[in-house]
């Protein structure tokens, strides 16, 4: 999972990309491999919570992840409408903070081209494994988002997800 936020204005941007990768030993042509792609953006206008967000399913090739071999991980997302542009991640190392650059915007209903990259964003990359739900990966990398996002943790997916799964 790719994840990347920022405030600007106030404003919460968010978005993420969940690629479904093949299990080790279980091969998944390169053509039936799809990431879930969402958008979002939380403002208020006047005392009005404004929410607006896509979703959608990109095909082969529009998020690409280097194999987890590869140190320091990296990504490229290059999506079609409502998005434009190119966003490249780049993993932390000892030496250099994690990088998210690039041009990549998004048109969410009743927006113009909204950046999500630039100062004042922060992304991760988190693999996860079905094989393995204990990994601390995700806890990681929704400590990050959280901690980038500030106060009012209980309106990130991450933080609702967890939230359910306690019921």
């Amino acid at each position: 999972m790719l994840s990347a936020q920022g405030r600007t204005d106030g404003s919460l941007t968010h978005f993420s990309a969940i690629t479904l990768e093949s299990p080790l030993g279980i091969p998944i042509p390169r053509s039936e491999r799809i990431s879930i792609i969402t958008a979002y953006r939380q403002e208020r206008v006047g005392r009005i919570r404004v929410f607006r967000s896509t979703f959608l399913s990109a095909g082969p090739g529009e998020v690409t992840i280097s194999r987890r071999s590869v140190h320091p991980a990296k990504a490229r997302v290059a999506l079609d409408s409502p998005f434009s542009g190119t966003a490249l991640f780049r993993d932390g190392t000892a030496k250099s903070p994690a990088s998210w650059e690039g041009d990549l915007v998004v048109r969410l209903p009743g927006t113009g081209a909204l950046p999500l990259t630039g100062p004042g964003f922060h992304a991760s990359l988190c693999r996860v494994s079905a094989f393995r739900p204990h990994s601390p990966c995700f806890r990681q990398a929704e400590a990050r988002l959280l901690a980038a996002q500030g106060s009012g943790s209980h309106s990130h997916p991450l933080a609702l997800a967890r939230l359910s799964s306690l019921r």
